[in-house]
Formats: C-alpha cells, structure tokens, sequence
C-alpha cells in the first residue's frame, strides 16, 4: 500500500527539516518555525516513534490520531 495515499510520508527527517526550514511563501501544510520572527530564539524538541509493521499504512493514522486525541497539538491537520 502507498503511503500517500493517506498523506503520510514515511521520511520523518525530511517532513521535520520542512516544518523547520521551509519559506513562510511556500505552499506547504509545514509550520516553517525558523521563518516565523517571534520563534527565532525559540529551541525545539522532536520525539519520535519506530513502526515495524507489514500493516504500517493502515496502523500509523490510527496511532496517530490517538495521539492527536491525547496529547491535543495546537496545530496539525486531521
């Protein structure tokens, strides 16, 4: 199964480089923190979880979205 198909990418360092990185005029859901002025001394945390699974496509949105669920973001899309 494609994981684009759910818009999830499965290349977790670039997805965090473009939510660090990217331009405020690119047109990307990414939060572009280091474009952002009143972020600028700000430092950031990154966690992640390992997935081996055969069923990675099917079981990732689910865990995601409890996660989303409990930990409440104060952004991200659903």
């Amino acid at each position: 199964m494609d994981s684009s198909l759910y818009g999830k990418s499965r290349k977790v360092s670039a997805r965090i480089k473009e939510h660090l990185n990217k331009e405020l005029e690119k047109n990307t859901f990414a939060m572009k923190l280091k474009a952002r002025k009143n972020l600028y001394d700000q430092f950031f945390r990154v966690s992640a979880l390992e997935v081996n699974t055969k069923n990675y496509d099917l079981i990732v949105p689910i865990l995601e979205k409890e996660l989303r669920n409990k930990i409440h973001p104060i952004i991200g899309k659903q």
